[in-house]
């Protein structure tokens, strides 16, 4: 299901052992906030994580067998960096273990079914590290780009592109647009975008117009956005709008959705969730999906906070069986391809 080692709860795989107690600060000042207005306009859905623990990368991609202790948090920051087992090969990846995580963005649109299983989107991943990791960065990603088959310039960026190890990804393009922040995209449109808009960023970011946008709660360590579109949503799986929507064996689509918002909160431990749409059953087609996908030991509140705003509160116990059904369903409900 997700091309790589998941992270599984209660079990050691990919390193990751989720247990509860840990947590990291979260990232402040403006890089975030740059690398986000470099995203095409188009972008239907983006994945926020931030405070990454100083190892994460190294237990990931290296050190697989041995244990780590993570919370849920932790299990749910690890999702998208799973994507650099697709886009590079473990040998290739050492490189980067060694430098200092600090945010991921994640970043989804034009999705399509490849199978029942799988599927397809233009994704863009974004990596900043800390600042003083730049000059051996650079050393590290010039050697990548150097062994890559082909390579070119767009927009005064040197890009390297490697053959993806999935077949639904035909290449990957990666490079090293600002001394601090890698960049992966999946697409050379997609890509040459994202540089464009870095050379002469937008006066908004994509979602600032989103209606959730203000609804949300932005300086989390985790969050993400979804926006319904209605241009190519009946073939868009992911899509609450297409009629056969389904996700985890529940089929509560609805044409009328906007999209959704979800963003964790250490304090109370939990992952909040905030659905749009033009519906007036929202609230019951909310509660009939999260009771069917819902974990053991989930404890878990559904309200209205206004007509058509529905928001589902999870507290999280780190020792709960149905953890990983949760990040499941936080990731199927951004239509992330890394979660299928």
């Amino acid at each position: 299901m997700f091309g790589a080692n998941p992270v599984v709860i209660g079990t050691i795989v990919g390193g990751l052992v989720l247990v509860p107690g840990q947590s990291s600060d979260i990232v402040k000042g403006g890089r975030l906030n740059t690398v986000l207005h470099w995203l095409a306009p188009d972008t239907e859905s983006v994945f926020v994580a931030q405070g990454y623990p100083e190892s994460l990368l190294n237990k990931l991609f290296i050190d697989e067998e041995s244990e780590m202790e993570a919370s849920f948090a932790v299990g749910l920051q690890s999702f998208p960096l799973l994507r650099l087992y697709d886009f590079f090969s473990k040998s290739r990846a050492h490189c980067l273990t060694r430098h200092k995580l600090e945010t991921c963005v994640y970043a989804a649109k034009n999705f399509e079914p490849l199978n029942r299983s799988y599927v397809k989107s233009e994704e863009t991943l974004l990596l900043i590290f800390q600042p003083n990791e730049a000059h051996g960065l650079a050393l590290d990603v010039q050697r990548l780009i150097d062994q890559a088959p082909t390579t070119f310039d767009v927009c005064g960026v040197h890009v390297g592109v490697y053959p993806s190890k999935l077949t639904r990804i035909p290449d990957v393009f990666f490079c090293q647009p600002e001394p601090d922040v890698l960049l992966f995209s999946t697409s050379e449109e997609n890509l040459e975008t994202t540089l464009a808009q870095r050379k002469d960023p937008p006066a908004k970011a994509f979602f600032e117009n989103w209606q959730l946008r203000c609804a949300m709660k932005r300086d989390a360590k985790i969050w993400g956005l979804r926006q319904y579109c209605r241009a190519g949503a009946d073939r868009d799986p992911t899509n609450r709008r297409n009629p056969s929507y389904e996700i985890l064996g529940s089929r509560e689509n609805n044409t009328n959705s906007v999209g959704l918002a979800l963003w964790y909160e250490e304090n109370p431990n939990c992952m909040k969730f905030l659905f749009l749409s033009q519906s007036d059953s929202g609230k019951q087609e909310i509660e009939r999906e999260w009771n069917r996908v819902r974990g053991k030991g989930m404890k878990s509140e559904i309200h209205e906070r206004s007509p058509g705003l529905v928001e589902l509160d999870v507290i999280i116990d780190d020792d709960a069986e149905g953890n990983y059904d949760l990040l499941l369903y936080s990731g199927f409900l951004l239509g992330s391809s890394w979660l299928h």
